[in-house]
């Protein structure tokens, strides 16, 4: 799930105007990935579950990993649990589908008052087949990161994707991602992210609000919580995430 509205676009347009450099920076919100890759050889480990109240989907759990391949790029695979509810009080645990992303920095970096990347990706029909979707994804975002000194991060995700083969009804997803993030000390980051999507073929839009905090737990783990907010009518009212990162080699960005 992801979503926003047109405010929060010009909101990212007015940040990535402020020209102050910051130091390097690696606490990612849940749901607004960055646009800067991880250094070379650098690694993030994810643990995520989330619930949304009245949802016929959900990920029970999930394991994603990062890893900065090189200059200006990063990989990254996606293992979730998926849980789906076939009626009220009668539920199902499966496999998802895996899925595959790459990053490229196109412009500026994380030292500097800027950067932009191009995220294609792909999801691939390895899941259980009586609880997910037979079909192959495909898809790409733009990312940008704009700050104003060291303390105000926004980041946003604008992206696209549909099957593009073995699928029944072509849906064509429209999703976006944007965060404005805090570094209240070291350690506490508060967080604001709006995400959504919209369905072009359906013409179902899913948007939410979530206030979010990160904590860092020393120089390799954070935890992190949010509580989205539903705020059209064919979204989950509420809902509850939870992630534990695991930073492998200083997660350095470029």
């Amino acid at each position: 799930m992801r979503r926003i509205h047109c405010s929060a676009f010009w909101l990212s347009l007015f940040l990535a105007a402020f020209s102050c450099l910051a130091s390097a920076h690696d606490s990612e919100p849940i749901n607004t990935d960055f646009a800067s890759p991880l250094a070379r050889g650098a690694a993030n480990l994810n643990f995520d579950t989330q619930r949304f109240r009245d949802a016929s989907d959900d990920v029970a759990g999930a394991i994603g990993f990062e890893y900065g391949i090189y200059r200006r790029m990063q990989f990254s695979v996606g293992f979730p649990l998926m849980r789906h509810a076939f009626v009220p009080g009668d539920t199902a645990l499966g496999a998802g589908n895996i899925s595959l992303e790459y990053r490229y920095l196109l412009a500026g970096g994380n030292e500097k008052p800027f950067a932009i990347s191009i995220n294609p990706e792909m999801e691939f029909p390895t899941g259980n087949p009586a609880i997910t979707d037979r079909s192959y994804n495909a898809g790409a975002a733009i990312h940008l990161d704009a700050h104003h000194g060291d303390k105000i991060w926004m980041h946003s995700n604008w992206g696209y994707e549909t099957p593009v083969a073995r699928f029944i009804e072509k849906e064509k997803d429209f999703h976006y991602a944007v965060a404005g993030m805090y570094e209240l000390t070291e350690k506490w980051h508060p967080v604001v992210e709006f995400f959504g999507q919209h369905d072009f073929t359906s013409s179902l839009s899913e948007a939410f609000v979530a206030p979010e905090v990160i904590y860092s737990l020393g120089e390799h783990w954070e935890v992190k919580g949010a509580v989205p907010f539903g705020t059209t009518s064919s979204s989950p009212t509420v809902g509850v995430q939870f992630r534990i990162t695991w930073k492998i080699g200083g997660s350095e960005r470029q």
